[in-house]
């Protein structure tokens, strides 16, 4: 077999931007799917943490139930919280599920945070973060 003579050779004049484009769109590729799975994630904590949430809540209301109690109409300090959950008071529970219903958007911002790190975006997670600093801060200051 005779080999060709390099004026029967074509090579495209954009062979390397073809070859670098398909690197380039797997990597797109990659990086997509590492995102949607951080996201699942921060997903996955609201879920989580709406099912606790109501959860405890269910459980609060079926013990006021069985107790044939009116259900509560204050929320203990957070101090007493535990406690009245360890006692199998109905206003423990109640008031730890409206905790975790609280708490989870805030998991979720600094989750956030973790998620932006992970996708290298310095920008957004440093935004993130003041967010969430000035969430606590208002939690922390805003007693009254």
């Amino acid at each position: 077999m005779a080999e060709p003579s390099p004026d029967q050779i074509h090579v495209s004049p954009n062979l390397e931007e073809l070859v670098n484009g398909i690197e380039s769109s797997t990597r797109q590729a990659q990086l997509l799917r590492e995102q949607r799975d951080v996201n699942d994630v921060v997903h996955q904590m609201l879920i989580v943490g709406l099912v606790v949430s109501t959860a405890l809540m269910v459980f609060g209301l079926a013990l006021d139930i069985f107790y044939r109690r009116v259900p509560p109409t204050t929320v203990p300090q957070i101090g007493e919280v535990l406690p009245r959950m360890v006692e199998l008071r109905p206003s423990g529970f109640l008031a730890a599920g409206l905790l975790v219903l609280i708490a989870t958007p805030i998991l979720r911002v600094a989750g956030s945070i973790f998620a932006f790190l992970h996708e290298r975006d310095f920008l957004y997670a440093g935004i993130t973060a003041l967010v969430l600093l000035i969430v606590l801060a208002s939690l922390l200051l805003g007693k009254g």
